[in-house]
């Protein structure tokens, strides 16, 4: 047979708003953060939370599309080891990237190399817009 807890946390005001804020941020009720908290510590769920955070905005899309990420980087990408002229037809969608040149174009990026698989090799602002 089952039982029922039933737990009463207080906070104070201002943990309360924190707490708030990560269960809109996270679009997740209130009571999970708050165990979440009680679990944890508050000092400790917040800093989980801010990671967290630190660690979806460095994975937020950056580019539109491959050609993109080229462009707005071209300075940066040629002076790795990949091939202007190369890169150039990457840009302008008449070469597809091989896997070695992916691998490459993310760690020059600081990006994964899935990320740059899930994009477009072209979109229609760069593509009208003049790189180089």
């Amino acid at each position: 047979m089952s039982k029922q807890l039933q737990l009463r946390i207080t906070v104070n005001p201002d943990e309360y708003e924190t707490i708030k804020a990560i269960a809109d941020q996270w679009q997740l009720s209130i009571t999970a953060i708050t165990l979440d908290f009680f679990r944890l510590g508050f000092d400790a769920g917040v800093e989980k939370y801010r990671r967290m955070a630190e660690a979806l905005e460095r994975d937020r899309p950056q580019f539109r599309s491959l050609a993109h990420g080229i462009c707005t980087n071209w300075d940066k990408l040629t002076r790795t080891k990949l091939n202007p002229e190369k890169l150039a037809a990457i840009r302008d969608g008449k070469k597809k990237p091989t896997e070695t040149e992916l691998l490459r174009l993310a760690l020059a990026l600081d990006v994964s190399e899935e990320y740059l698989e899930s994009l477009p090799l072209l979109d229609e602002e760069t593509t009208n817009a003049t790189c180089h």
